[in-house]
C-alpha cells in the first residue's frame, strides 16, 4: 500500500537521490489529491545537503509590528538565527 511505501522511503531518507525525493513528493501530493508538499530544490537543480532561503521581508515587517512584548524575544531570536545563515 501507499502507507508502506512512505514508511520505506522515510526509513532510507538519508540515502535517497534528489530524483527519488522528487518522486516521493509527487506521490504525497497525488495521495493528498492536491499540491500541498513542495520540493523546489529539485526544480532549482540543488544537490542533497544544499539549501536556499527565501526571505519574506514583508512578513517579517508585519510580525515585527504585531508581536506583543511577551513574545518579542522569540521573534528576535529567530531573526538573529536567520541572519546568522544569511
Amino acid at each position: 500500500t501507499l502507507e508502506r511505501y512512505f514508511d520505506e522511503m522515510e526509513s532510507k531518507w538519508e540515502d535517497l537521490t534528489t530524483d527519488e525525493i522528487n518522486y516521493f513528493v509527487e506521490m504525497l501530493n497525488e495521495a493528498l489529491g492536491e499540491e500541498r508538499v513542495y520540493y523546489e530544490a529539485y526544480d532549482l537543480g540543488l544537490d542533497r545537503d544544499e539549501a536556499y532561503i527565501i526571505l519574506n521581508i514583508k512578513g517579517l515587517y508585519y510580525l515585527e509590528k504585531v508581536v506583543d512584548a511577551e513574545d518579542r524575544h522569540i521573534l528576535e531570536e529567530a531573526v538573529s538565527l536567520l541572519m546568522k545563515y544569511v
